[in-house]
């Protein structure tokens, strides 16, 4: 199978799928690669975006927990309010978090004294406006490669109730990835992630990257990660799991919520 990314021609082992859009296909490390590459340059860089543009994404990402396909997401992170520690904040990273949205839900529900929220974003614009608009919680401007590395100091006291992650990981190699998983295992016993979940258990590929066509026209091909085999290797299991509706039609097809804890 053979798909053209932003004027670049991938070939793979087609796994599943169809349609104009979401087919699946098992690459070779080195085409992850050069996707990864890709999809860094769409979403980091934003050169073309003017300064207006740049304004209204921020100002529109601010509302994105609100969509409705995001409350079974809202629901988990209320649940998981609700299980902490009451006579402590509800404290959580959420790693490419954009504007922060999901503290704009929360603090819409919960007083937010209650709230301890440290947004890892790699886009400086989203965390200008962050610290602009919650100068008292924490943003660290640090990209998927940076976060590994990042020490336990900068995220104030750990460990968190949760690491979080929305619609981020599937624009991003395997590889790196689970260096992202590995280093949340570190600060929380708790990682909740929305995100493409039909290669979860492994059903497509566990061997191999898989990608999937989401707007190739506009160099969005994304990852299909086998989340419970990243989960088992860093001491992790799978105690939820459920699908989220698409925006649309033909929009975050395959998606869903997952819930891992760290094994007893």
């Amino acid at each position: 199978m053979a798909v053209k990314n932003g004027g670049m021609e991938l070939k793979g082992t087609f796994l599943g799928g169809g349609g104009d859009h979401h087919s699946y296909m098992g690459v070779d490390e080195a085409t992850a690669d050069m996707v990864y590459d890709v999809l860094k340059e769409f979403w980091t860089t934003r050169e073309t975006q003017s300064d207006e543009e740049t304004r209204q994404i921020v100002k529109n990402y601010r509302k994105s927990s609100f969509h409705d396909s995001m409350e079974p997401v809202r629901k988990k992170l209320s649940a998981l309010y609700s299980d902490r520690d009451p006579d402590q904040p509800f404290s959580m990273v959420d790693f490419g978090g954009a504007s922060g949205s999901p503290l704009y839900f929360l603090a819409s529900v919960f007083p937010i004294e209650t709230l301890r929220y440290v947004l890892v974003e790699g886009y400086l614009p989203f965390v200008e406006d962050f610290r602009e608009n919650f100068p008292r919680q924490l943003a660290i401007h640090a990209g998927a490669e940076a976060f590994p590395g990042l020490p336990d100091a900068d995220f104030g006291e750990t460990p968190l109730d949760v690491f979080f992650s929305s619609h981020v990981l599937y624009l991003i190699k395997p590889a790196v990835v689970r260096a992202i998983l590995e280093r949340a295992s570190r600060l929380t016993d708790t990682i909740l992630l929305a995100d493409n979940i039909k290669n979860l258990h492994g059903e497509m590929d566990r061997e191999n990257p898989v990608v999937f066509d989401y707007l190739p026209e506009n160099g969005q091909i994304y990852f299909s990660h086998y989340f419970e085999g990243y989960f088992d290797d860093i001491g992790f299991e799978i105690v939820d799991e459920f699908p989220t509706q698409p925006r649309a039609a033909e929009m975050k097809l395959g998606f869903g919520v997952v819930h891992a804890r760290r094994r007893d």
